[in-house]
């Protein structure tokens, strides 16, 4: 068995929305193939763009942003920019025939020039240089810069001062609206601009991203796999070559070129970008020695192995500078003697496969020298087939799940917090044994945790004040501290299980050690792209330390047939004990002779003011052969907690059940609930004996977690409680009890005993309504939570 891997507003109830079909898939896991099926969770957003557009042409306006003022506002918040010779003044390219006061940057502007090369860009003297490569990788991909940038937008026809663009956010395709001015000094462009004078497509996309991020100077805060992700909306992987063995990077790029993958590779020189920074100027491309240029987005687009005479077998990169120029002038280029140590067909073979304008080959021992970072972006499979460039590449398969972390439901830690760990959410990866998996499957698998970018916050769950047990801050990339300190440290686990286990458990983790642990990053994006043999594995997104709450996004790509699902339980009562005890309790003799005593002393009908007297006094009822006297009040005794139950002097139920809190009359209550079916607040006295033998049956099961014998355990044993006690839920309705029966992450019995309580309703309820109707309208989970939350 072989391993490799490579590290780096809506207020409907959620019980009344609507679900489609596609919806209520296996573990509600939006998922998606090669085939045409959609991968779902990458939903587009419109904005108010129509709304906007049609107001200034009925009142001959332009558009002025308010939300993106042009002030220095929107330029920095702490750094001013450099002096560039004259102050900055905000011009629209455009806006002589509608308003003479106001000045202009171009008499023809276009957005997008016909006949010229749409990635034509330059820099500029503050222009954000990670942006700029990003748009540069998307030179072999036109289809998806179209989407960022919408083509059908102009400076003649209904032309309004208004445009939009479209970034990737959190799974969404977020549309972000701009007015057209533009910071200049002196009439030139200082940010991203074309290189045609004329065209204005690259200065507009930029100033709506920096719209997304707050400010022009949370951009420069950045990394070219942030701007690549909100680019294109793939799974963004980053390997530092100076650092990462030869063997390893090898290996991604086999793997990563024949798949819909793009490979980008770059040149920086760390802290050298740093010092020319300085100032505010961002660093510059420059042109080395060996032809290749530094702060260039260079994608490599092929792979080839080669027998040279001298030097025996050669492996090959190609690679492709979108400008045309900066190509690679050593070993293996263009004009070297290398090539006549070839024969005359790897020659012509070689030669066929260089098909656009600056693209070339290099040795491999010379790509992992030269460049310094590679990136990788794992293109899903609607990307794929919207995109004919990417159809000559293997396709991924996709699934994807939008999840929470929550204190005392599911936000484990990591795999050091043995205790809690397999409480995170689990996702059930299953490689069938074919003809095509025999060997092995290339997955991809990131987890994204939330993250918000106005105002240069880029707030991954905003943090309440974090106690014991906080959750983590520290370094990390983003604008500004701010951001570190909201951002968790994140990752995931990949464990294989045996054909018998369809959920981890304390036990499970704590015996068996997982595949693979990503290193947890406080960062917006983990991802890890490896190879699995045929199995069944379980990956388990989790936050590195205990109870820290945030949403996260997980996404696992496929090269081949599999089978992902959330792990998950169906809603069931598979031991109904209330049904049990009333059946069973009166076949003992001592058990008759006991009630017949309590009759004497209370009423045929009691209501919860009088249950809640006998709960108090009496003995909890058992339905054993021992000998159990319900009339006589017992004292505490010493073995309070005791999970059997099976001692001679049972304690009372007050200290079996709640410590030294007496029950509650909410709770009696609740538990008249169970047998009133008339609805009149009162239950006869012969169902007592069913209610005590139910709540010793429970008492049981919740005593096995309580550790303390203190009437109250963690929160995250809740579902393992709740199958001793002869339930099931599924996860949904299983954060709801934490919700609404927790506290602090701990449970009390009480509240256990009332969560059980209304689970019982709920399918009482939802058996009644399917029985009298012959089809219910709700779903069991529906009904659960609306008993939960009633």
């Amino acid at each position: 068995m072989f391993f490799f891997f490579f590290h780096s507003q809506n207020k409907t109830r959620y019980w009344t929305n609507e679900k489609t079909a596609k919806d209520q898939g296996r573990g509600g896991l939006a998922s998606g193939a090669a085939g045409g099926t959609s991968v779902g969770g990458a939903r587009h957003l419109p904005s108010n763009y129509h709304q906007l557009k049609r107001v200034c042409r009925d009142r001959g306006l332009l558009f002025d942003d308010p939300d993106f003022p042009s002030t220095t506002r929107s330029l920095y918040a702490n750094k001013k920019p450099a002096n560039l010779g004259g102050p900055i003044t905000w011009l629209r390219p455009h806006a002589y025939k509608y308003s003479f006061d106001l000045k202009d940057i171009c008499q023809r502007p276009t957005f997008i020039a016909n006949g010229a090369s749409r990635f034509d860009v330059e820099q500029g003297e503050l222009g954000d240089p990670w942006l700029l490569a990003a748009i540069s990788s998307l030179t072999l991909t036109p289809r998806f810069l179209d989407r960022v940038v919408p083509p059908d937008q102009t400076f003649d026809l209904h032309y309004c001062g208004l445009f939009r663009f479209r970034f990737w956010h959190f799974g969404d395709w977020v549309e972000v609206v701009i007015d057209d001015k533009l910071p200049t000094v002196r009439g030139k462009l200082v940010y991203l601009h074309s290189s045609d004078p004329q065209e204005f497509w690259a200065a507009l996309l930029e100033k709506a991203y920096a719209k997304l991020y707050g400010n022009y100077e949370n951009l420069h805060a950045g990394f070219t796999t942030k701007a690549l992700q909100d680019l294109t909306g793939g799974i963004v992987q980053s390997f530092c070559l100076s650092q990462q063995d030869k063997f390893l990077t090898y290996q991604v790029l086999n793997s990563a070129v024949p798949r819909s993958t793009l490979l980008i590779a770059s040149i920086s020189f760390g802290e050298k970008e740093s010092s020319s920074s300085a100032g505010g100027k961002q660093p510059r491309a420059l042109r080395l020695r060996n032809g290749l240029m530094s702060q260039t987005a260079y994608s490599v687009t092929g792979l080839a192995r080669v027998r040279s005479s001298n030097r025996g077998e050669v492996p090959l990169v190609r690679l492709r500078n979108p400008w045309g120029r900066g190509e690679w002038s050593g070993p293996w280029s263009e004009r070297s003697w290398e090539w006549d140590s070839l024969s005359e067909r790897d020659k012509e073979l070689l030669s066929v496969r260089v098909r656009n304008e600056g693209e070339f080959w290099m040795s491999f021992e010379d790509f992992s020298k030269q460049f310094t970072h590679l990136d990788l972006v794992h293109i899903g499979p609607d990307d794929w087939m919207n995109e004919p460039a990417l159809h000559s590449k293997k396709p991924w398969r996709a699934v994807l799940a939008r999840r929470r972390w929550r204190a005392g439901y599911n936000a484990g830690g990591g795999p050091h917090y043995l205790e809690t760990t397999a409480m995170n959410p689990q996702f059930f990866v299953q490689i069938p044994r074919t003809a095509a998996t025999s060997s092995k499957c290339h997955v991809v698998v990131s987890v994204t945790q939330h993250y918000e970018t106005r105002d240069g916050l880029l707030v991954l769950g905003k943090q309440k004040k974090m106690g014991a047990g906080g959750c983590a801050s520290g370094a990390g990339s983003g604008a500004g501290s701010a951001i570190n300190r909201a951002m968790h440290a994140i990752g995931f686990a990949v464990y294989e299980v045996p054909p018998n286990v369809n959920r981890l458990t304390a036990h499970f983790v704590a015996e068996q050690k997982p595949l693979d642990v990503t290193n947890h990053s406080v960062a917006r994006e983990v991802v890890t792209f490896f190879t699995l043999p045929p199995g069944d594995y379980v990956v388990v997104p989790q936050t590195g330390i205990a109870h820290c709450e945030g949403k996260f996004l997980l996404r696992i790509f496929t090269d081949e047939h599999s089978n992902i699902w959330e792990v998950n339980e169906d809603n069931m009562i598979f031991r109904n004990v209330a049904a049990e005890g009333f059946e069973d309790g009166f076949k003992h003799p001592e058990v008759r002779s006991s009630f017949s005593k309590l009759a004497v002393k209370y009423p045929t009908e009691i209501d919860a003011a009088i249950l809640m007297k006998i709960l108090k006094n009496y003995n909890c009822f058992r339905s054993t052969a021992n000998s159990v006297d319900l009339a006589r009040p017992v004292s505490v005794s010493s073995n309070v907690g005791s999970p059997s139950g099976c001692c001679a002097n049972v304690p009372c139920f007050n200290s079996l059940m709640f410590s030294e809190k007496p029950p509650s009359l909410e709770l009696c209550k609740s538990l008249i609930m169970l047998r009133d079916f008339n609805i009149s607040g009162k239950i006869n006295l012969i169902d007592v004996p069913a209610l005590l033998h139910t709540l010793h049956f429970w008492r049981v099961a919740f005593s096995k977690y309580d550790r303390a014998h203190g009437g109250k355990t963690s929160s995250y044993n809740l579902r393992p409680i709740l199958w001793e006690s002869g339930l099931t839920v599924s996860n949904k309705v299983l954060e709801c009890l934490v919700l609404r029966f927790a506290k602090n992450r701990v449970l009390t019995a009480e509240a256990f005993v009332m969560a059980l309580v209304r689970l019982h309703l709920a399918h009482e309820r939802y058996l009644s309504i399917d029985s009298k109707m012959k089809g219910s309208p709700l779903s069991l989970e529906e009904m659960i939570l609306m008993t939960i939350y009633s």
